[in-house]
This record gives structure tokens, sequence and C-alpha cells, in this order.
């Protein structure tokens, strides 16, 4: 929010996009003076609802490359209730999801926007494990000489 504050950024903003590939999740979380109409982030396509999942918080964290990256769409649509917002759509080619500001949400007609109702990707259970299989068997993420030890959250 310092960032933001620093850099302008009107706290009724229209748009906000969160794409860090790694702690997006926690990035959001932590959003609590600017109320974007929009919500644009990056969700782990390799866990499909109703899977909960996301990374373990580390400030060095970052995508190597591997399945081993932020969070699934299902616990970023709990954290986007707590807040407020409403699932609206979930790209099919690429790992984004869009909620809006629950006022809003009436606007865009939509009867059932659970995660599981608007997921686009199917995936086979040999496909997911052949993704998952990535991150689990990888060495840790290392900045200089300081290792991440990967691990993953399931009941945010």
């Amino acid at each position: 929010e310092i960032l933001f504050e620093d850099n302008g950024v009107p706290p009724d903003l229209d748009l906000l996009v969160i794409d860090i590939d790694s702690n997006d999740y926690y990035i959001w979380k932590v959003i609590h003076n600017f109320r974007p109409k929009v919500v644009q982030i990056e969700f782990n396509p390799f866990y499909p609802p109703p899977e909960l999942m996301v990374i373990d918080f580390h400030p060095m964290n970052y995508w190597d490359n591997s399945s081993y990256v932020g969070a699934s769409v299902e616990t970023l649509d709990r954290l986007a209730k707590k807040k407020g917002y409403e699932l609206v759509y979930i790209m099919s080619d690429g790992p984004n999801a869009f909620f809006v500001d629950a006022k809003y949400f009436p606007l865009f007609g939509i009867e059932d926007n659970s995660p599981s109702a608007i997921w686009r990707r199917k995936w086979s259970k040999e496909e997911l494990h052949q993704f998952r299989d990535g991150w689990e068997s990888s060495q840790p993420l290392e900045v200089d000489a300081f290792q991440i030890e990967k691990k993953i959250v399931t009941h945010r």
C-alpha cells in the first residue's frame, strides 16, 4: 500500500492486477485501504476447484518454472468473499481469475459463480499429477546461497 500511496494510486481504483508468480494471494490479503472495482489475479491452474492450495509465504518466493506457484482459484475465492468480492470469470487459456466488488456482482447476471461452475479447464487426474509432480521432486528455491523450502498450505 505504501507503493500505491507514493505513486498516487487512488483508493477507489478501477482495476488491480496481481501477477507476481508467487505470493499473489498474500499481496491481495494485505491490501486494506485500497478498494478496486475489479481484481484480476493469477492463480495456480494445477489445483482445480474445489481444491484448496496456496504456497507457503516467503518474501523471496519466485516462480522456478514448476507448478509450485501461487494459490488455487478456490482459495482465492474464499479470500475474495472475506474481502467483499465475487468471482465473475476464469480464463480458459491463462491462469487469471476476475473478481468484482460484491456491489457490482448483480450486474453480471451470473446465477452460480462458484469456482467449480466457472472453471473451464478439463484435465484428467493423470495430467494433474504430471504437472504437480514437478514441484514435489524439484530442488528448493535458491536466492544466492539462501534456500527456500517448498511447502503447500491447504487450509486457508
